[in-house]
């Protein structure tokens, strides 16, 4: 509460993964319900979804909050139906509403809550065009304030200075104990567990609280009449888990490039493989089905595959899934031989090596390493070009000389 008092704008991204199949489950949207809940009076919170308005101009966003803020002003008794003027703009109306409220709120405050901001705008310069409204916003209307929630990846493509100067709070899975906790507490003294269960249901689910509720629910279902949950009960239920359709997870390969896909394929064959795995695990394991396998075109896969949230990198060379359960999704319903042999490495090859490859801490770029050479690679290790032999040339004749 202080916090919201002192600073003017808060910014909450998760760290679960981009809009491409893991967004929006790590909680966000649950925290601003219970925070609704447990602030004071004074501070009047005015709730808008941002999801709904995906892809759509910015005027007609505008337009869908204005018409929000005019319920919901009206139902606190903050403005009268008499003071809405239809005749303005979307932007000028948002402004007016808000500035008309201000006699009503006896010394409070306005808390504007924009869940999943990120999605707002038809790109991104629609998005930024909306963080200079709300900075516009609270210049105008000096006791608003703001919380926005966004993902973690777009929170780290935007740079406005909105953003720059709000106070952040990152929202991440679940430390081990309070996984464990939320596992046991909502049927302690019904369901007993043996020993190593609890901890096992968190590592297959990474303590992520989204997919911990959804096997917990289905584990429930299996187990309350017998109130005693074994590691049988656990395969059954992950097995029950993987058969069944999964959006997510299916977004995730269905918008992965064939490299991405090998490499999913990969990891997730390397048995045994439930914590970090090197790139060159990776690339010893494709290789072993398919020789023609080309390194920087899997190390480049692997960076996007992290950019994306998919992975979490370990350090500068190794990855893990950011949700255990996908990868046994992945060992579920992929070949990776099948997979391989829908790939032409010779075009992937040929293909401009993502940016971003390198750029990130302790990585380098592909193409200058040396950790994984080439078969016919020229230069460095297989000979010496033209610039080496002209340096030796000019040390000579400054010898003879």
């Amino acid at each position: 509460h202080l916090s919201i008092r002192r600073q003017r704008q808060m910014c909450i991204r998760d760290r679960a993964a981009d809009q491409r199949g893991l967004a929006d489950l790590i909680g966000k949207t649950s925290l601003i319900r219970r925070l609704l809940g447990v602030l004071p009076e004074p501070m009047h919170c005015l709730y808008f979804e941002c999801k709904p308005h995906q892809g759509e101009p910015l005027s007609r966003t505008l337009a869908a909050l204005a018409g929000g803020l005019v319920s919901q002003l009206t139902d606190r008794g903050l403005i009268s139906p008499h003071q809405i003027d239809t005749t303005v703009d979307s932007a000028t109306a948002v402004k007016s509403l808000l500035q008309q409220a201000l006699p009503a709120l006896d010394g409070g405050q306005l808390l504007l809550i924009l869940d999943d901001a990120h999605r707002l705008g038809d790109d991104s310069l629609s998005l930024e065009s909306f963080f200079d409204f709300l900075t516009n916003l609270l210049a105008a209307v000096p006791p608003l304030r703001l919380l926005v929630t966004v993902s973690d990846v777009s929170y780290g493509r935007l740079t406005h200075p909105l953003l720059a100067g709000a106070m952040t709070f990152h929202l991440g899975p679940l430390s081990s104990d309070a996984a464990q906790q939320l596992i046991i507490r909502p049927t302690q003294g019904v369901m007993h567990f043996d020993a190593g269960v609890v901890k096992r249901i968190a590592d297959i689910n990474s303590n992520h609280p989204y997919y911990l509720h959804l096997f917990c629910y289905t584990l429930y279902n299996r187990c309350a009449r017998e109130g005693w949950i074994n590691q049988s009960d656990t395969d059954a239920v992950l097995k029950e888990l993987l058969a069944l359709p999964n959006d997510r997870f299916q977004a995730i390969w269905d918008q992965s490039s064939r490299a991405e896909r090998a490499t999913l394929a990969a990891l997730a064959s390397l048995r045994g493989a439930h914590g970090p795995v090197t790139r060159q695990e990776v690339i010893n394991c494709l290789r072993r089905f398919d020789p023609q396998v080309v390194s920087h075109v899997i190390l480049g896969a692997l960076e996007s595959l992290a950019n994306r949230g998919v992975l979490v990198r370990m350090g500068a060379l190794s990855y893990r899934f950011a949700v255990n359960l996908f990868r046994y999704w992945l060992d579920y319903h992929t070949d990776l031989a099948d997979v391989l042999a829908h790939i032409d490495w010779g075009r992937l090859s040929a293909q401009p090596t993502p940016s971003a490859i390198g750029k990130e801490e302790g990585g380098v770029s592909p193409r200058a390493s040396t950790e994984y050479p080439e078969e016919g690679e020229e230069g460095g290790r297989r000979g010496w070009g033209f610039g080496q032999w002209f340096i030796l040339g000019l040390a000579g004749t400054a010898l003879v000389g």
